[in-house]
């Protein structure tokens, strides 16, 4: 048994976070993105945004100094009972405030011994989820190593994301097309390394990566794409990313804060796709190909390269776009705090027949259960309440009427207007 002395972590809260704390799981929003790394340092803007996103209370277990991080680190602590029972204490807490369920896996080091996890009644007992999402699930199919695989199969959103989506045929879909994209991934090699090319890169793009992956398959989902060609979208949206680990880091981190130099950031993308295609002939489809040189065009016609407009963009192209729109607005992608996820669904909303198509926004909106009659939604400064219903669904299915647990009832789109 470790001796208490050993022990080189802390539970804090949130607001007790300060610069230099070593954060020893991920920290996730309340729409399952994550928006923080396993293992990260904290700096004061790092805290910040983790602070705009959770509420101050909100347990989070660090190392205070480098050293006793690698003691952590070192003495295997990741996989120790006292620190489990930490994290299942964590885990009950996020996910008060989640829209969807986290599970201790989305918690762990790849390391910690899985197959013991799993033969413990409480774990199995109090963190399966309606789903039946055990933690048993990446062990059965992947040894747990620090690569890209391992990162999937422990984001939440990417476990999960067919628990936003309307109906039981399309969840059902989703399984097996997240299921059939890991096979490929797995088996190929090439595009394996590829993609683990971004998991030791930077934090923010492997984040991104997921997280833009995730969110571009239930769009694909909604509108009834085939297996192919969800897989297909798949792999395009991760290897956009990819390609990104091309440029030197600094350059990168210029990309971060001068978010409109996407002439440079496009030739990247198109480089690394036609060099990749060499070697993966499924790189060459028509789709995949025109989903990478349409990333940057807009519906109204004023994007680059090409200044195409509305339909013209491929679908690929206009499915992505949205992905990434949304998945930067949220996430602080470029050197900000970023947004709620409320509001960046509504300036998605708004941007409708400008940048992005409007009748996929449409479709994506009504065919997904974010904004459904009797479906949970949390709004950080008033808590957890249940969509009663909409004064505006047919112009404003983004804008619901909301009931809190602490009684108040709010109309989003009336709240809107008057601000």
């Amino acid at each position: 048994m470790q001796n208490s002395r050993d022990i080189v972590y802390v539970k804090r809260q949130i607001k007790e976070l300060i610069p230099g704390d070593i954060v020893l799981h991920p920290v996730y929003r309340t729409d399952g993105l994550m928006l923080i790394n396993q293992y990260k340092t904290l700096s004061a803007d790092i805290i910040q945004k983790i602070v705009y996103h959770l509420p101050a209370e909100m347990p989070v277990i660090v190392a205070a100094t480098q050293e006793l991080y690698e003691q952590f680190i070192e003495n295997r602590q990741y996989g120790n009972k006292q620190y489990i029972n930490l994290l299942k204490e964590a885990v009950m807490e996020y996910n008060k405030l989640m829209t969807m369920p986290l599970n201790i896996v989305s918690f762990l080091d790849s390391r910690a011994d899985f197959q013991a996890l799993n033969q413990s009644s409480a774990v199995e007992e109090n963190y399966k989820t309606e789903n039946d999402y055990q933690i048993a699930t990446p062990e059965k199919n992947h040894k747990m190593e620090d690569d890209y695989l391992s990162s999937l199969y422990k984001f939440p959103l990417f476990w999960t994301f067919e628990n936003n989506l309307e109906s039981l045929r399309l969840k059902n879909r989703a399984v097996e097309v997240r299921k059939k994209l890991l096979d490929i991934i797995k088996s190929n090699d090439i595009l394996r390394n590829s993609l683990n090319q971004i998991k030791n890169y930077k934090d923010i793009l492997l984040i991104h990566s997921i997280n833009a992956t995730s969110i571009s398959l239930m769009i694909g989902l909604t509108l009834e794409l085939t297996e192919e060609e969800l897989i297909d979208l798949g792999i395009t949206t991760l290897l956009m990313d990819a390609s990104l680990t091309k440029l030197p880091k600094n350059t990168f981190n210029t990309h971060l804060q001068f978010s409109t130099k996407q002439k440079e950031l496009y030739q990247i993308y198109v480089g690394f796709i036609k060099a990749m295609s060499n070697d993966l002939p499924m790189l060459r489809k028509e789709s995949i190909i025109y989903g990478v040189l349409d990333y940057y065009e807009f519906y109204n016609g004023e994007g680059y390269p090409k200044g195409k407009k509305g339909e013209d963009i491929s679908l690929f192209g206009r499915i992505i776009s949205i992905a990434h729109f949304y998945e930067e607005k949220v996430g602080g992608y470029f050197h900000s705090s970023g947004t709620k996820p409320r509001e960046a669904i509504k300036l998605v909303w708004e941007n409708r027949s400008k940048k992005l198509d409007p009748n996929i926004v449409d479709i994506f909106v009504r065919r997904s259960n974010f904004f459904k009659i009797g479906e949970s939604m949390i709004i950080p400064e008033y808590g957890r309440g249940i969509i009663v219903g909409f004064e505006d669904y047919i112009n404003s299915p983004h804008m619901p009427i909301v009931k809190f647990e602490g009684g108040m009832t709010i109309n989003l789109l009336r709240k809107y207007k008057n601000k």
